[in-house]
This record gives structure tokens, sequence and C-alpha cells, in this order.
């Protein structure tokens, strides 16, 4: 396996050029997926795969000649332990926000398997507000409406140092979100994106809003709640939106970026990544309206319901 930093690079990339999901790409670059080989399956383009830094380019006799790879003397200058998985020079010269700091913190950590305050430092940076989940789990513990925290004074004063994963609250973070899963085509020609296929059918489109991968290989889209009316939460079978497109809003909560998950029954470990980078993150985009029209809203607030089941993906 490449090294952390160009771990997140090397899965863009061949997603990019096989034509997979994310987690499919996370699982070829670690030799687990039954169907590809990175050896086999590089681009006709004359680039080839360099196992240093997780990228297809050229190579020349002397090994790496990518200028962005920072095991080959790219990167920042050639500096040897300063580069970070976005390209960029994070060495102690190099200023970094706050936000970008989380972020950066937070990405290494979920790949080494840890989950720190990072990742609860990164969300509220965004502006959620957040709340401790088991460590690798997604189900909350009675009571977490009581342990909600969305600045990072807060984080620092209150959030555990067991490794626990963080929940984001969707109606005190005033968003609704989308779990939108990849469903099996009608021709069998792979997986498409079930929203999509709703915007095409509907002759719209989706706006570029911040969202994350999923462990299952789909993907969280966030919006911004709207003001005056209630988007209910909904969920299993067919929503609203139609068959694999659940919602979470209001009362409900999904894990946020760089949880760990941990199967039952494999023990794997699994990640939520953000698919964006702390240089050039995305915004939170407002709900669109054909969206809230498919939607069945109501004026008036829904209360928060502190219980273990609540909703959440």
């Amino acid at each position: 396996m490449v090294k952390n930093y160009a771990r997140k690079n090397q899965a863009r990339e061949l997603q990019a050029r096989l034509g997979v999901t994310y987690t499919e790409a996370v699982a070829i670059a670690d030799g687990a997926h039954p169907d590809y080989s990175i050896a086999s399956d590089h681009p006709d383009d004359g680039a080839e795969y360099c196992g240093r830094c997780g990228s297809f380019h050229d190579l020349d006799e002397e090994g790496c000649a990518h200028t962005g790879c920072p095991e080959c003397g790219g990167g920042c200058g050639g500096c040897e332990d300063g580069c970070s998985p976005y390209a960029e020079c994070v060495c102690e010269t190099a200023t970094a926000t706050p936000a970008q700091a989380a972020e950066r913190a937070a990405f290494d950590e979920s790949w080494q398997g840890a989950v720190t305050a990072s990742a609860a430092l990164a969300a509220v940076h965004r502006g959620l507000t957040v709340f401790p989940l088991p460590p690798g789990g997604r189900v909350p513990a009675a009571g977490w409406g009581d342990r909600l925290v969305s600045t990072p004074e807060q984080v620092a004063a209150s959030w555990p140092d067991d490794g626990a994963n963080v929940g984001v609250a969707c109606g005190p973070s005033g968003v609704i979100v989308l779990d939108d899963d990849f469903a099996d085509t009608p021709d069998n020609a792979g997986k498409r994106s079930s929203l999509t296929a709703l915007a095409e059918q509907l002759g719209e489109t989706i706006p570029a809003t911040f969202y994350v991968h999923t462990p299952s290989g789909g993907r969280h889209l966030y919006f911004l709640a709207p003001e005056g009316i209630q988007v209910p939460s909904s969920s299993g079978g067919t929503t609203a939106l139609g068959p694999d497109i659940d919602v979470r809003a209001g009362a409900g909560y999904v894990v946020a970026p760089y949880s760990v998950v941990v199967d039952p029954e494999s023990g794997e470990r699994r990640e939520y990544l953000p698919g964006d980078t702390p240089t050039i993150p995305l915004a939170i985009a407002p709900l669109p309206l054909w969206i809230q029209e498919r939607l069945a809203v109501r004026p008036g607030p829904e209360p928060l319901q502190i219980a273990a089941g609540n909703s959440g993906v």
C-alpha cells in the first residue's frame, strides 16, 4: 500500500480512469478488488503506474518524473516529509487556516484507522453541529441531543478521546442530507447515482455542493435547509425522491466525514471521506426547488428526538 499522503490521490486517479466508484477505487488501490489489477488496467496513453506516489504518469529511467510526487522530488520543492495528500506544501513554514489544519489532520488519522477531535473540528469549521458517536459505530447513545457542540472551543472542552465517531445533527446544523446510493443500471452497464438519474428524468440539475463518500459506495449530499418549511426525514424502500435516496433532516442525523465504521461480521474498517479538499472546499448549496417540491414539506419546527434509535446513516 502506498503512503497515506498518496492514497487518496491514487484512489481519485483510479476512479476517473476506470469509471468506478470511489470505494471501489480504494479497494483496487489496496489490491482487494476482485475484478481489477492495477498492473493490467492502467490507461493506454503512454502513462504508467507509479507505486511511489500512487499516480498514472510518465516514468523515466530514474523513476518517477511526476513533478507533484513528493516521494520522488516534486511536491513542495523536494522536502522529504512535509507533503500532504493534496499535493501542496504543509511544511512548518507553510500557512494553513484552522479549518485546513483540521481537515488535513482528520484525513491522515482516518486512513490510519483513528478518529480524533480533528474530525469534529473539521465538521464544526464547516458550520455543522456535531455530537459523539460510539467508536466504530453509527448509532448514538440515548441523550445524544444533550451533547451537541458547534464551536472549536466546545470541541476542545468536551470531545471524548476514546476514538468516538462524529455525528452531524441535521436540524441544529440547518442542513438536509440526501443519502444517494448508486444502483445497477437497467442495461447492466454498471452503477449510477439514483439522484442523477432522477434529475435527468425531470430535466433538472444537481448543484455543486459539499458531499461525502460513504462506505457503502454511495454519497451524502449536503444542502441548506429552506427557511420557513420543514423537510421530514424518510428512509427505507422508496422515499419521496424514489428508490435508493434517503432523506435526513430535522431530528435526523448522519455520520460525519472522517468517521471510521467497523463491520460487525468481517471486522473491516471503512471510512467516510469528504468529496473536496482543504484547498478547494465545496460550499453547502441551498436545497434545489425541484427537490423541495418532491418532498413532503410542512410549516413548523420538528422537535429533536433524543433517542438511540433516531434515524441516521
